[in-house]
């Protein structure tokens, strides 16, 4: 019955050249127009000539499988001049490229191969015609065939030339449930009358990749006649001429259900869409112009970048439904503790050392450190507030002597009450009064009162505290 029993790379001591990689079945059949003959028996050694003689040994849904030999070669001259009619069966070719068995369509644009049992699968075949304008050469009218695939090869259709092209290469019918393809279509830009990759015809839970190049008049992939629902579509698209992403995916019939994600060749972009959406390119140029930083202090809420952004960039302190959450988080860091630093230099009666701005503060800390060492002079060192409304207040008693205080050492605030003295530590480190409630100062500067005579040495200042009202800063 040309039964063939696979065990290893060997069949007979013959290598079996990608045979070993054909689904595991008790009846393949060879199929080997060149060295075959339909007397035969299928055996490896024994190969038949035709897809028809194969069939014909073949039992529905046994697993059975055709293997067809590298070069093999069919014409088909008429209307279901070859007919897939035992279902479950797998028709594999084992060559490669151009030597991959190749399928001729020829004599009449009618000439086909229909696949009317179900569960039928042809992968990693050529097909071709000798005239023009043959109208559909694979038809598919039964219930879960699939015409090439990942795991075996593609459906492989190339024109035979500008002037002898194929209508359209498969064509399904309402009966097509469960379809599936890989098919690779290599046609000619000068082309004339290519309308389709691939039309189907009702059916349902289509599932495609196509690999598209030459003219489509209609659509590479077009539903006709019959609403065909819950189809997957994937692939590359050439279609000469036209670069708007109109010809990839039609639904003439209307009401068909499907989603279609790809690359235009021709217009050079991905693209996605489908029934409830129209296709459109994959522009991430929209994507990031959506992401770039909106105006300062924005109202809008059109885009995600409008909420979490820039947008009322101000700072607020009190969460709203215009204000975003950077701005309601910037206003909370301006009410907690801060700190700031002066710049170094001689101090001088009168100098300024803090200007306090926007509202009052609760000074918690402020420490004057010596950077370069100071003379003989007596210099004494008192704080002093002057605000911007109000009176000039000192807010602490003067220092002990600052006479030849060297680098390092500091004068620490105490703030107990507004005539504690500062602490003048020699080495360096002291000890703070001001406490948990600090001393109120209200806008306005910080400035220093040096008695007997201003330092020779250079001193900076570091104050920490706490706003006491909205966008209060301390420099």
């Amino acid at each position: 019955m040309g039964t063939t029993h696979l065990s290893g790379l060997n069949v007979a001591g013959v290598p079996t050249m990608g045979i070993s990689d054909l689904p595991i079945s008790d009846n393949t059949l060879f199929v080997d127009s060149v060295n075959g003959s339909d007397g035969n028996t299928g055996a490896f050694d024994s190969p038949l000539a035709t897809t028809a003689a194969a069939l014909l040994k073949c039992t529905a849904n046994s697993g059975d499988v055709i293997a067809f030999m590298p070069g093999h070669a069919e014409t088909i001259s008429g209307a279901a001049g070859i007919t897939i009619n035992v279902a479950g069966v797998s028709l594999i070719g084992l060559g490669n490229a151009a030597n991959r068995a190749t399928f001729t369509f020829a004599t009449s644009t009618a000439a086909t191969m229909t696949f009317t049992a179900a569960n039928c699968r042809m992968s990693n075949v050529n097909a071709t015609t000798s005239i023009d304008q043959v109208v559909s050469p694979f038809v598919v009218s039964a219930a879960g065939v699939t015409l090439g695939d990942v795991l075996y090869g593609p459906v492989v259709w190339a024109d035979g030339s500008a002037v002898l092209e194929a209508v359209r290469p498969i064509l399904t019918t309402a009966a097509a449930n469960n379809f599936s393809a890989n098919l690779i279509v290599n046609g000619f830009t000068a082309g004339t009358h290519a309308v389709n990759g691939i039309r189907l015809v009702g059916g349902s839970n289509a599932r495609i990749n196509i690999d598209y190049y030459g003219k489509a008049s209609t659509a590479v992939i077009e539903f006709a006649t019959t609403a065909t629902k819950n189809t997957e579509i994937t692939g590359n698209f050439y279609v000469s001429g036209t670069t708007d992403l109109s010809k990839n995916v039609v639904d003439t019939i209307t009401g068909s259900t499907w989603g279609v994600q790809g690359w235009d060749a021709a217009a050079g972009s991905g693209f996605s869409g489908g029934s409830g959406q129209a296709v459109a390119s994959d522009d991430v140029s929209t994507i990031a112009a959506n992401m770039t930083v909106p105006s300062a202090d924005a109202t809008a809420n059109v885009l995600e970048r409008d909420v979490i952004g820039n947008k009322t960039d101000a700072s607020v302190y009190f969460p709203a439904t215009t204000k975003s959450v950077e701005a309601y988080a910037k206003g909370a860091a301006d009410l907690q503790e801060q700190t700031v630093v002066s710049a170094t230099a001689v101090m001088v009666t009168g100098s300024t050392i803090f200007t306090v701005t926007g509202g009052p503060i609760q000074l918690l800390s402020l420490v004057s450190e010596c950077v370069t060492t100071n003379d003989g002079t007596a210099s004494t060192l008192q704080y002093r507030s002057a605000p911007t409304v109000g009176s000039a207040t000192t807010f602490s008693a003067a220092s002990a002597s600052l006479a030849s205080v060297a680098a390092g050492a500091s004068v620490v605030l105490q703030g107990l009450t507004l005539a504690t003295a500062p602490i003048v530590n020699a080495s360096g480190a002291g000890i703070f009064g001001v406490g948990n409630s600090g001393i109120y100062v209200p806008a306005g500067t910080i400035t220093i009162v040096i008695a007997v005579g201003s330092t020779t040495g250079t001193w900076r200042h570091l104050l920490r505290y706490r706003p006491l009202a909205k966008s209060v800063s301390v420099a």
